[in-house]
């Protein structure tokens, strides 16, 4: 009797981009082994994955080691660090890589992913990063067709845009208190103090200053998908990373952007074309464009109705026939009995014109013997 070894996914620089698909392998009976340095952006303990925290440098030797002593079948990662595409190269596993693309132009060396000699140095071979996530058995691209500019995908990439939001859930009670009490001015998540007269919800992880005003509440984390859904969110002030976006999306708030780097530039202009929100840049912000644009974002209809029917585009339930294409089918084949009966009439009217002359032809024929 043979019996089948529990499946496992190694995941490697993964900060915060990989939570939503380490939970589904959690849940699909797959253990997961989360590599994190000592020091993590977002990444700690959790009840869905075993961690094995690290020291910065983290040498071969060990790495070995517990790839002896728990063999893994997947590794994945977010290739935007290269870490995670090089220990899948070195351990010979199948990559599964989470991002919108390729994170450095492969066309020229790119300020911030200075990786082209990385690979080198560790694996001992001639290869750069770009020819290792040319091997990628799978891309999870963060985005979905909805909010993207038309471009061509690779059988070997899927689109789970949107697959971090989730049903909101009830608020903290003295976050739920603080925004109850916003009255019909609402909530603004993340943004300006005592300039607006929305009560406002910042996350903020340094000191605050003790003279904040009354209708900010500043705090170290948020909520942020359950604080979205709440009613009283009127506006969400972002730097449009890709999950606060489908966030923004999904709980219908129309957004106050400002991007940062890498590829919250091009997110946002993707949202701005949508017409679902004003965007500012970081070159030549002032408080008055903010206050402006955050204004025309909670007072103009507009932006909260396009967010509207942007959200509701990916919960449309189709009917079966549209399920199954039965209406594209149908009108296929309408089109190809049209074309083929419009067809056989020509051809019989062609037909019908050369009996004709031919009768004629004969006709005259035997005019001319009479004659």
């Amino acid at each position: 009797m043979t019996v089948q070894r529990e499946r496992s996914t190694l995941a490697a620089a993964c900060d915060g981009n990989g939570q939503q698909p380490l939970d589904l392998d959690e849940e699909l009976g797959h253990q997961v082994v989360k590599v994190i340095p000592e020091v993590s952006w977002s990444m700690g303990p959790s009840q869905h994955y075993t961690t094995l925290a690290f020291p910065v440098p983290y040498i071969k030797t060990q790495l070995q080691s517990r790839q002896r002593d728990q063999a893994f079948d997947a590794l994945l990662t977010d290739p935007f660090e290269p870490v995670g595409v090089i220990v899948g190269e070195y351990l010979s596993l199948p990559s599964i890589f989470i991002q919108n693309g390729l994170p450095c132009d492969v066309d020229f060396v790119d300020s911030q992913c200075p990786f082209l000699t990385i690979a080198s140095d560790f694996l001992q071979r001639e290869m750069t990063v770009p020819q290792i996530m040319s091997k990628a058995v799978i891309w999870l691209m963060r985005s979905d067709f909805t909010t993207e500019v038309p471009r061509p995908l690779m059988p070997n990439m899927v689109m789970i845009g949107g697959m971090n939001c989730e049903e909101p859930k009830p608020l903290p009670l003295e976050l739920e208190e603080f925004v109850n009490y916003s009255g019909e001015d609402g909530i603004n998540v993340s943004t300006l103090g005592s300039l607006v007269p929305q009560r406002v919800v910042w996350r903020y992880t340094e000191t605050v200053h003790e003279n904040s005003p009354e209708n900010v509440k500043v705090m170290s984390w948020l909520p942020q998908n359950n604080l979205l859904g709440h009613p009283s969110v009127k506006a969400f002030n972002t730097y449009c990373g890709i999950h606060g976006i489908y966030q923004g999306i999904c709980n219908s708030v129309p957004m106050l952007m400002l991007p940062l780097f890498a590829d919250q530039v091009d997110n946002v202009q993707c949202m701005a074309a949508g017409g679902v929100g004003k965007d500012l840049s970081i070159n030549d912000v002032t408080l008055d464009k903010v206050l402006e644009a955050l204004n025309k974002v909670i007072k103009y209809k507009m932006y909260k109705g396009k967010m509207i029917k942007l959200s509701a585009v990916p919960a449309h339930e189709l009917n079966w026939i549209q399920c199954h294409f039965l209406d594209v089918f149908t009108l296929l084949i309408i089109l190809v009995i049209t074309v083929v009966m419009v067809t056989d009439f020509l051809k019989k009217k062609k037909k019908k014109k050369k009996k004709k002359k031919k009768k004629k032809k004969k006709k005259k024929k035997k005019k001319k013997k009479k004659n």
